[in-house]
């Protein structure tokens, strides 16, 4: 059948795992390995984030340094303007790129192939696939926001309509949620999408287990077991994992992944490092994400059988005058 699934084997991204990956004691010392460099990584970034922190707030106003560091320890913080949320927002990025980072260079070393081999199958990566990514799923992800607003009103305010803000604290807000929302994208795509699926591969050879393997360590990886949660992340988490096999890395989820993010900083609610209580499940914002997850997958695979379908035969074509 012509539009039958293509097998593992079709995917380049898949393919470029070693000899040495084929495995299991491979991917347990990996895990261990890479796990243990990623927490002392994050812990050295947060330790940093937390001290910088504590000088920008102690030099801001009446707080001690001492004092200031044991308040951004506790997650306590009186009196904060908009832009101090910037410090959530390099809690998470830096933290995240840097547990990523530490771990897929340990990942790399014991494969013995290029860090870029585990983001894209491309002779490097494709920074336009990204930015793509971004402009197509962020006025779609702000379009789901506002519906659910409109079907469920409420009386919080988003982030940016927060009162009294200054346009100096509303340009630093958006310039830490852009460039920390990045990071923390790009570090969980290259965990789930980059080596999580490909050392599924290595050790299986069905493409139902590769997805459905990510899409649940995805889910699960957040931590949110409510309905609503699991289900809407199980199905980003497949739709993602198709995507990157179609386009052979990670830089479009990467960029769709930072417009998820991006739209409920600014748009919905900040980022808090404190466990937010579980919501309550939602049909319509389920719907609408597994709806438009779903519309992202057909769109990109209508995109790619359409740039590879071949041209008209020279014989089709009309004839010089």
């Amino acid at each position: 059948m012509a539009d039958a699934l293509p097998s593992p084997t079709s995917f380049a991204f898949l393919e470029t795992t070693s000899a040495v990956e084929r495995g299991l004691p491979h991917a347990v010392v990996t895990l261990v390995l890479g796990g243990l460099a990623g927490l002392a990584a994050a812990f050295v970034v947060a330790l940093l984030v937390t001290l910088v922190g504590a000088g920008v707030a102690s030099g801001s106003g009446d707080l001690g340094y001492a004092t200031a560091v044991d308040l951004l320890a506790k997650g306590e913080w009186p009196a904060r303007t908009l832009g101090a949320y910037a410090y959530e927002l390099a809690m998470v990025g830096g933290a995240s790129i840097a547990a990523a980072a530490a771990f897929i260079a340990i990942a790399a070393r014991r494969a013995g192939r290029p860090i870029r081999t585990f983001l894209t199958a491309a002779p490097r990566f494709r920074w336009r696939h990204a930015l793509v990514g971004l402009a197509i799923f962020l006025p779609v992800v702000a379009a789901e926001i506002w519906l659910s607003g409109l079907v469920n009103p409420s009386d919080d305010t988003s982030p940016l309509a927060t009162p009294g803000a200054s346009f100096r604290d509303r340009l630093v807000y958006i310039a830490a949620a852009v460039g920390f929302l990045w990071c923390a994208a790009l570090a969980e795509e290259i965990l789930f999408r980059g080596w999580l699926m490909q050392q599924t591969r290595a050790l299986t050879r069905s493409l139902i287990a590769v997805i459905v393997i990510n899409a649940v360590a995805f889910s699960l990886a957040h931590g949110d077991l409510t309905l609503g949660g699991f289900v809407t992340r199980l199905a980003l988490g497949a739709g993602w994992a198709w995507i990157v096999l179609r386009l052979g890395g990670v830089e479009f989820t990467a960029g769709a992944h930072l417009a998820n993010n991006l739209g409920i900083a600014l748009l919905a609610q900040p980022v808090l490092l404190t466990v937010s209580e579980p919501e309550p499940f939602d049909p319509l914002s389920v719907a609408l994400q597994i709806g438009t997850t779903g519309a992202l997958v057909l769109g990109v695979e209508w995109w790619v059988r359409r740039k590879a379908a071949p041209g008209p035969a020279p014989s089709d074509c009309p004839a010089a005058p």
